[in-house]
């Protein structure tokens, strides 16, 4: 039943039945988790306003939402050991070297908790990335906090603050953000 009706992108399934549940049964540990389930889900659904957050990227740097004012965050969860998440990385590092900061930023949430092993990748990469790892539990608060339950899963949320896509495809993030930031060139 859990696996039919919990959809993470879209609940109204699950709360079409949790309205036709007796209320006596609200206090049942299904009947809660669905709704936790659901509450989860609407936090992250497509327009609603992104969770805010405070964590320290690996280089001991505060980051929380409000450090991207006036632009577009790409908030990325990946995994050293996923391999569909290297795949969608090669994506980034174009997306990344193709739009300013000015325009488009990107946060990257590794659930990675060897944080000096990756600071030794990043010194040889030429990008200067904004990555948090999971030292102190702030990758799996981020989880959490916007309801991931699959790797690779990106976010992209708007000027306002308001998520515009969610996916697990770096193809589709890419031809988001060109149509979003090349349209607002033109």
């Amino acid at each position: 039943m859990e696996e039919y009706f919990a959809d993470p992108d879209d609940t109204r399934k699950l709360d079409e039945l949790l309205a036709l549940i007796d209320p006596k049964l609200n206090d049942f540990y299904l009947v809660k988790e669905l709704g936790q389930f659901s509450e989860r889900a609407k936090r992250t659904a497509l327009g609603a306003e992104a969770p805010e957050f405070s964590v320290k990227n690996v280089y001991g740097k505060p980051v929380s939402l409000d450090s991207f004012p006036e632009r577009y965050l790409l908030l990325t969860f990946t995994a050293p050991w996923c391999d569909m998440c290297q795949t969608e990385n090669l994506f980034l590092d174009e997306i990344i070297q193709k739009y300013p900061k000015e325009q488009l930023d990107m946060l990257l949430v590794s659930l990675d908790d060897d944080m000096e092993g990756v600071k030794e990748v990043l010194k040889k990469d030429s990008i200067q990335w904004n990555l948090v790892t999971d030292s102190a539990g702030q990758a799996s608060m981020l989880l959490e906090l916007y309801n991931v339950s699959a790797l690779p899963r990106s976010f992209l949320i708007d000027e306002e603050g308001k998520i515009v896509l969610k996916t697990e495809s770096g193809t589709e993030i890419k031809h988001t953000i060109e149509k979003l930031l090349d349209e607002e060139k033109e």
